[in-house]
């Protein structure tokens, strides 16, 4: 697998999505403001926030997103934590929100195995599709979020974990190439034992609504086999999706 050996860089574009940084230890620069201005947030080898010991390479699939008013968020592999998901603050602060081994928030059981996907929102919200093992119900997977503000990592909450009951069936896998966080409403794309479709929910975990799934009429008469690509307009207003009907 190709890697970046010496670091991970965002570019800010027209100031909207500057997510500026140190490497994670000494001085930081002040955040990105100019159009174009790139800036390094992590070096392989420099030393992780908080003790979780060296960063190592950066793949070239690293998970990362940015966001309006300068934050930015991707997942590393150290040394010390294994798998982390770090925000960045629009102060530069890279701020370490969940990691390989740490409980899986809400289940009572279970830990983080690994981190996939992260998605930032511009008042510092993470959302993250996260691996779980050890936990006694049998759950794989999940979406988690946590609000990232002043260095401070508060309202971490699990958001739907496989095993877990939809009118359509229980959940069995989460799509992150189809995921979009819109203001503090996440949408994603699932399977069930049943079904495929489009849900969303709050980033409270609160609130979980299926949009369509298999088995859902459409305009033209027809019934959803199965849904395959879907969109979100940019305040989670509209909602469009690809799928195979009857007929």
């Amino acid at each position: 697998m190709r890697s970046i050996a010496t670091a991970l860089a965002l570019v800010s574009l027209l100031g909207l999505a500057a997510c500026g940084g140190g490497s994670g230890g000494g001085d930081t620069p002040p955040p990105a403001t100019q159009p174009g201005t790139l800036r390094t947030i992590a070096l392989q080898g420099d030393p992780a926030p908080d003790g979780a010991g060296d960063f190592l390479a950066f793949p070239v699939s690293t998970p990362l997103s940015c966001a309006a008013g300068s934050w930015g968020a991707f997942v590393a592999d150290t040394t010390g934590d294994g798998q982390v998901a770090y925000v960045v603050e629009p102060d530069a602060d890279l701020v370490p929100v969940f990691a390989q081994g740490d409980p899986a928030p809400g289940l009572g059981s279970g830990q983080i195995d690994g981190i996939g996907q992260v998605w930032i929102g511009e008042d510092g919200r993470l959302v993250a599709w996260i691996g779980v093992v050890g936990n006694a119900g049998g759950v794989n997977e999940g979406l988690v979020s946590a609000l990232v503000d002043g260095g401070v990592v508060s309202e971490v909450e699990g958001l739907a974990y496989d095993t877990m009951s939809t009118p359509v069936g229980d959940f069995e896998g989460f799509d992150s190439t189809y995921a979009f966080l819109r203001d503090d409403v996440f949408f994603f794309r699932a399977e069930t034992k049943t079904a495929t479709g489009l849900w969303k929910v709050d980033v409270d975990g609160t609130d979980l609504e299926k949009l369509v799934a298999s088995g859902d009429a459409v305009p033209n008469g027809k019934t959803v086999i199965e849904v395959f690509a879907v969109g979100v307009g940019g305040n989670g207003s509209q909602y469009g999706f690809v799928a195979e009907t009857t007929g």
